[in-house]
């Protein structure tokens, strides 16, 4: 597992968001606690590798996005490419350190999509967990902080946006992960 996340951190971190694979990796293994039969190496594979993508994604391109500066078209087309060139590199990534076909196989599947076609996961024991891990960061100091930069948006707008997502219905797929999120919410506002 180490050799895979020192392969991948190449490519990680290229959206302004230090630390987001570990991150989600955390926050997946925490959720892991409450699903015993969950395929904890799967998950760690796709927390670690599911973003990498977004280091093919032209720098200035890049950039407009991170600062939402593109229309929903053009951001849905980063984030397909995204999902597309994760497949690719976490195929190479394993295949190198040596997993066998089926967790490669796996591993693509999981990161195919993970950002724009979230229904595949519903009855996906660890694409849910992998995919609450990820929503989870969302409602992390360091994401508050990123975003809040990023958007040029006070404290309080941003806890409100964030606020306003953790009550849509499908946002989690698990309940410990919704929990998860109402204390880091919390935490949040009592911070400065």
């Amino acid at each position: 597992m180490i050799e895979v996340w020192e392969e991948a951190k190449p490519y990680q971190d290229k959206r302004g968001d230090s630390g987001h694979a570990l991150s989600v990796f955390n926050s997946s293994m925490n959720l892991c606690r409450y699903y015993p039969d969950a395929n904890r190496t799967v998950i760690s594979l796709v927390d670690f590798l599911h973003d990498t993508g977004y280091s093919q994604v032209e720098k200035e391109l890049l950039k407009k996005f991170i600062a939402k500066e593109l229309s929903p078209d053009e951001e849905k087309a980063i984030r397909i490419f995204h999902e597309q060139k994760g497949v690719e590199i976490a195929g190479m990534i394993l295949t190198k350190v040596g997993y066998e076909d089926s967790i490669i196989k796996r591993v693509q599947y999981l990161i195919e999509g993970h950002d724009t076609n979230k229904e595949k996961f519903r009855g996906d024991l660890e694409g849910e967990i992998f995919k609450d891990g990820d929503t989870l960061w969302w409602f992390t100091k360091r994401n508050f902080i990123k975003e809040a930069k990023a958007w040029r948006w006070t404290r309080e707008e941003i806890f409100t946006y964030f606020s306003k997502h953790f009550e849509e219905p499908d946002l989690f797929f698990t309940p410990e992960a919704r929990e998860i999120a109402r204390t880091e919410l919390a935490l949040r506002f009592t911070e400065d």
